[in-house]
């Protein structure tokens, strides 16, 4: 009787063991799943990518085969540069912009035809980005302010550019005190001497007096812009202060005269 009692017991407890087996595979399945669940981040989660930004600027410059080049803005260093000067003279530019970009400019100084004249030819910049001129004014420039652009440009066609203003003004008419002679007695000799535009026709226009013809003497200034007149004073040369008018006409035709006098004692 005992033994078949323990028996039972036995069986009971068997049993007893096989449904708590049961139950704790299922919560160890359960914690897996859980674990698996929270260890899987969310499709939110990961990380940008370059394909994933959008483009808030664009680069200025050309697309080539390496990629996007900028080149820097044409500046005027004014320190270095004189943009002023007359028909037949000079003028001095200096601009920085990207090392080793090549610069060209044109002027045509209001005749619509761009100069070709010495000087006005396309310059490198050298590796700090600065490009100098000095060329020469055409002696045909009319006198005013004119656009000057200048272009900067790299390769692979990325460039700049931009304009200034130049001066071409009337040449300046000074008397050369030391090649003058303004003052002599009848008999003797004046010299007058001047500087001006070079290569241009310079007229004195000699008035010694009533009863004398106006004398009109013609010189035509060097390429150092000097002009010289020498004359002879009359025996019968009447004394005073006589007026002396000097016109100086450009090859566009502009003209511009200065007055100053002698003095026969």
């Amino acid at each position: 009787m005992g033994r078949v009692l323990e028996n039972g017991r036995s069986q009971q407890l068997k049993r007893r063991n096989g449904v708590f087996y049961v139950l704790y595979m299922l919560l160890i399945a359960v914690m897996l799943l859980f674990l698996a669940a929270c260890g899987t981040p969310p499709p939110s989660a990961h990380p940008l990518s370059l394909a994933d930004l959008t483009p808030t600027e664009t680069t200025v410059g050309a697309q080539n085969g390496t990629g996007t080049t900028k080149i820097v803005p044409i500046t005027m260093v004014m320190a270095q540069s004189q943009l002023s000067g007359f028909p037949g003279g000079q003028m001095h530019m200096t601009v920085t912009t990207s090392p080793y970009a090549l610069c060209v400019f044109t002027v045509s100084y209001g005749s619509g035809v761009a100069s070709a004249n010495i000087g006005i030819v396309p310059h490198t910049a050298d590796a700090k980005g600065m490009a100098s001129w000095t060329w020469v004014i055409d002696r045909t420039a009319h006198t005013g302010t004119w656009p000057l652009k200048i272009t900067a440009s790299l390769p692979g066609g990325v460039h700049t550019s931009t304009t200034v203003q130049v001066s071409v003004v009337f040449p300046p008419i000074t008397l050369v005190s030391t090649q003058t002679v303004l003052r002599a007695y009848p008999g003797q000799n004046m010299a007058l001497a001047i500087t001006t535009a070079p290569n241009v026709l310079c007229v004195m226009t000699l008035n010694s007096g009533p009863q004398i013809p106006i004398k009109y003497l013609k010189s035509v200034s060097d390429t150092n812009g000097l002009a010289i007149w020498n004359w002879h004073i009359g025996t019968h040369q009447l004394a005073g202060t006589w007026p002396l008018i000097i016109l100086v006409t450009l090859e566009d035709g502009e003209q511009n005269s200065i007055q100053t006098s002698m003095t026969v004692m």
